[in-house]
């Protein structure tokens, strides 16, 4: 039931945020955001409403497949969960993206009037730092049920929690290094289109290659 309860919880979050974006407005941190979607107040709604929708499907599944593998005892989709919900979420990016830009494309006169702003850059240079620093602690953290990458194994084996959060404290230090640079050089970009440009493109790339990181090492118990 507890597994059951966890699961649950980050998917009712989900479902229950997805209708919201139906209806907010454009804004510099809420809703869905891309250089397209913040360019084009037309664009932001199609594609908003389009998001809400996918990612209301998206929670609607997690809920659905969590209850039926706790009725029919599959332990696995628990086992994996965060692989699971991860692999969940960015499909359903994914999805969004791409109606963004053909939304886009149909607009063909979207406005670049929208320009990224250095207090939302700061913000994720600060996120940067601060998955930097995760890494440089990890290896050095001790058994505990909250902080750390925690699996059923990790926690019944002090060794192979060492091992495994040294491993992906490592490749979040380099994550983290380098998109800190990379949105430090960010900032110091004048023209504030050519800025808009890179912050979209870096954003998302940062946001994926951390996802795929914690899914990688979620799986590393299962390799070492």
């Amino acid at each position: 039931m507890k597994d059951l309860i966890a699961c649950l919880i980050p998917a009712i979050i989900i479902t229950s945020l997805s209708p919201l974006m139906f209806f907010v407005k454009k804004n510099f941190f809420v809703g869905f955001r891309t250089e397209e979607t913040l360019s084009d107040e037309v664009v932001w709604k199609k594609s908003n409403r389009f998001a809400g929708f996918i990612f209301l499907i998206v929670g609607g599944f997690l809920i659905f497949m969590s209850i039926v593998s706790y009725l029919l005892k599959f332990r696995l989709w628990f086992k994996f969960y965060p692989a699971f919900f991860l692999a969940a979420i960015g499909i359903g990016l994914i999805i969004s993206i791409i109606y963004s830009k053909k939304v886009a494309r149909e607009r063909k006169g979207v406005s670049k009037t929208f320009t990224i702003t250095n207090p939302l850059i700061i913000l994720i240079l600060v996120i940067s730092l601060a998955t930097l620093i995760t890494g440089a602690i990890m290896p050095f953290i001790p058994q505990n049920s909250f902080i750390g990458i925690r699996t059923s194994r990790t926690l019944n084996n002090p060794i192979l929690w060492r091992k495994v959060n040294t491993v992906g404290g490592i490749g979040f230090v380099v994550i983290g290094l380098a998109f800190s640079f990379i949105f430090y050089r960010i900032l110091k970009i004048v023209d504030k289109e050519k800025r808009t440009k890179e912050f979209s493109r870096s954003i998302i790339m940062f946001i994926v290659i951390t996802s795929v990181w914690v899914i990688f090492s979620i799986f590393l118990p299962y390799i070492l």
